[in-house]
């Protein structure tokens, strides 16, 4: 199912509630540039000017005993839960099938789907908690006015972790191939931005290194002793943190 909202906040306390009843397969939530680049990922082209904010996707599924009756009892509860907030569950939004999603999830196409709308993109992914979120897309939308960016331009998705204790969240511009100097400096930027306001750059590659560990540097020297346990010989890349 597609849940669509102009709220981000009441998206995510749905999400968080379908985390907290461990219901729901597959949970994440799209801004509207992300949606349209699923659904060109899935061979569709959407009217975003048609589409809310923000979209929630549920896949509800499951493969035990009476798996027909506990999948009619997940969304049963989806469908009271946003009736309760004033949502709607639809199976079809702006042309695109919510089951379009997980067939092209099982086949994926050739290429990063988020290079679809321009040929490429710039992006800074984190984690954070769900109900973080909106402070860190305002930061980006304000930082993207800044630098001549439109923020409507931004592509943003939250995937739940751990049953919804914290989230990933990526905030993508898809850019023209080779015009990725003009925008550099709007990301780096934006990826200290975040850092500073507390997201936790667990991935950190390039320039986002120095800042994630900048935020606990006493974390630095048993990393390397980590490594050195692993790899005494200095084989896998030599002068990194990680393999």
């Amino acid at each position: 199912f597609f849940v669509g909202s102009d709220s981000q906040e009441a998206l995510i306390d749905l999400m968080s509630e379908l985390n907290y009843r461990r219901i729901g397969s597959e949970v994440f939530l799209s801004s509207r540039a992300h949606f349209a680049m699923i659904a060109k990922a899935c061979s569709s082209e959407v009217d975003i000017s048609a589409l809310p904010a923000w979209v929630l996707f549920a896949n509800f599924s499951a493969d035990c005993d009476l798996s027909e009756d506990r999948v009619a009892l997940e969304v049963s509860d989806l469908t009271d839960l946003t009736k309760a907030a004033g949502l709607k569950p639809v199976s079809n939004l702006s042309g695109l099938a919510a089951s379009d999603v997980i067939a092209a999830h099982a086949n994926l196409p050739e290429g990063d789907y988020r290079d679809g709308p321009r040929g490429d993109h710039r992006s800074v992914v984190f984690l954070t908690q769900a109900d973080r979120t909106p402070t860190f897309v305002a930061i980006a939308n304000e930082l993207a006015a800044k630098h001549g960016v439109n923020p409507a331009d931004l592509a943003t998705y939250i995937q739940p972790r751990l049953q919804g204790r914290n989230c990933s969240i990526e905030i993508m511009l898809p850019i023209d191939a080779g015009s990725a100097s003009e925008v550099d400096p709007f990301m780096a930027e934006l990826a200290q931005a975040t850092c500073d306001a507390g997201g936790f750059y667990s991935r950190p590659y390039g320039d986002w290194t120095d800042l994630a560990y900048e935020k606990n540097p006493e974390l630095v020297p048993y990393l390397h002793h980590c490594k050195s346990m692993f790899d005494p010989d200095g084989i896998f890349h030599p002068g990194r943190l990680g393999f």
